[in-house]
């Protein structure tokens, strides 16, 4: 994982999904760097990027790809974008392309196989021995051959099935799911209608993934009602009871660095 983030941010989501090379506090130039870098040890490097920042490292990498909601550099940059956005897309991407090249290797082997066996045939180099192919039958047997490949190119679409189905209705789902609903804004009746609202300052954040994880730690404190956070301006204002300290607590505790306003 290449992030520009802090390295206490990086690194809490580097062991949330089980990721153990982080390269933390990288600049733009610094992610082609480590590209380039894989490159020169001979390895074919593919970059996942979504944001201004990721483009360098994308135009460097063999294969750059990009997220359906990332910034338009990073989508010009790219040379694959996941329609369907999410890490998880990447996985259905890596098995359709494999299995397009199988596909494409097939269709050229059975071509080329097809045309040495039958041209010559066809152009009466055997008719000697009475091995021939009137016109019209050489024609029928073109028609097969592209009728073949055309019908092993359109197995493909049976990959639609597990892409598109997995990825629209479960694997983008996930994340979602997995981050905490926020609270209610109607205040229930037996509850005053003011609530305490604390302000936070948050450093490290440098993205809508590093927003997420800091509502995520704000919402799970008991008392909090609402978690707001402004990634522009780098604060949080939290409505509810919790004491101020367990939410700084919480915040630092994401990887991110919190302390109340001056």
């Amino acid at each position: 994982m290449v992030s520009g983030d802090a390295p206490a941010a990086a690194q809490a989501i580097a062991r949330a999904v089980g990721i153990d090379a982080v390269h933390a506090g990288i600049t733009p130039q610094g992610k082609a760097e480590v590209v380039r870098a894989l490159q020169q040890q001979g390895r074919r490097v593919a970059f996942v990027g979504d944001g201004i920042n990721d483009a360098p490292a994308l135009a460097q990498a063999e294969v750059g790809i990009a997220l359906a909601g990332g910034t338009d550099i990073a989508i010009e940059a790219a040379d694959v974008t996941l329609a369907h956005g999410g890490l998880g897309s990447l996985v259905d991407a890596l098995r359709v392309a494999r299995a397009s090249i199988a596909t494409i290797r097939g269709n050229l082997f059975w071509a080329f196989g097809y045309n040495v066996l039958l041209i010559p045939v066809a152009a009466g180099l055997f008719s000697r021995w009475g091995l021939h192919l009137s016109p019209m039958l050489a024609g029928v047997a073109m028609g097969m051959s592209s009728l073949f490949v055309l019908g092993n190119s359109l197995r493909l679409r049976a990959l639609r099935g597990w892409t598109s189905g997995v990825d629209g209705a479960g694997r983008d789902d996930a994340p979602s799911a997995a981050l905490p609903p926020a609270a209610p804004t109607v205040s229930p009746p037996n509850r005053s209608p003011e609530m305490n609202e604390t302000t936070i300052e948050v450093g490290g954040m440098s993205c809508q993934h590093c927003v997420a994880a800091v509502t995520k730690a704000l919402q799970a404190v008991p008392g909090v009602q609402r978690a707001d956070v402004d990634l522009a301006q780098a604060r949080a204002r939290v409505a509810g009871d919790a004491p101020a300290q367990a939410l700084l607590d919480a915040v630092t505790q994401a990887g991110y660095e919190a302390r109340l306003p001056a």
